[in-house]
């Protein structure tokens, strides 16, 4: 049986408790807010493997269900899950998983905001798709509340979050003593 390390059980504790953190502040400006779960996420998948990124956001997401507020706007509850915006938030899984994914191919500088944006593109699918089937709006009028609002500041937290990232990765993963 193989042994669980203390590790595995706490970056993904430390990375959920991190976008709990970030997540609730977040500025109305539409039926979307515009929140910093998405750097938390950023940082989430570009510093940790993807299963743990993924666990890390499966329990923010479990911890948000089941009523404590850590959604935008310092909410909580199922009922986040199966509004209009609930497709950003189940979003978080793919765009946490290819961010995470894309990093292990190359930890390359370029490779940080490349899987960040491309994992960006899957959370607004998610989140287009989930505003249409919600809320019963077009295509074009979805994507004018949902994706177009939030492309230059999406833009400016995959800079900032690239730039931890590459901080932070080689002072947590590369620095420390072998042993």
């Amino acid at each position: 049986m193989k042994k669980i390390s203390a590790r595995t059980i706490t970056e993904p504790a430390i990375f959920a408790a991190a976008i709990s953190l970030l997540a609730p502040f977040s500025v109305p400006i539409g039926p979307v807010p515009l929140s910093l779960a998405t750097f938390a996420i950023y940082l989430t998948g570009g510093l940790i493997k993807p299963v743990k990124a993924a666990a890390a956001v499966c329990v923010y997401l479990l911890i948000g269900i089941v009523g404590l507020p850590v959604f935008s706007g310092f909410s909580g509850g199922l009922e986040k899950i199966v509004s209009p915006t609930g497709g950003f938030l189940l979003g978080y899984i793919p765009c946490v998983l290819t961010i995470s994914c894309m990093m292990l191919i190359s930890r390359k500088v370029y490779m940080y905001p490349l899987a960040m944006a491309a994992g960006t593109v899957l959370l607004y699918a998610c989140g287009l798709c989930g505003f249409m089937l919600q809320s019963g709006r077009g295509f074009y009028e979805s994507l004018s509340v949902t994706v177009l609002p939030f492309i230059f500041t999406d833009i400016i937290k995959i800079t900032a979050a690239s730039a931890v990232c590459i901080i932070l990765y080689k002072r947590i993963f590369e620095d420390r003593p072998k042993s």
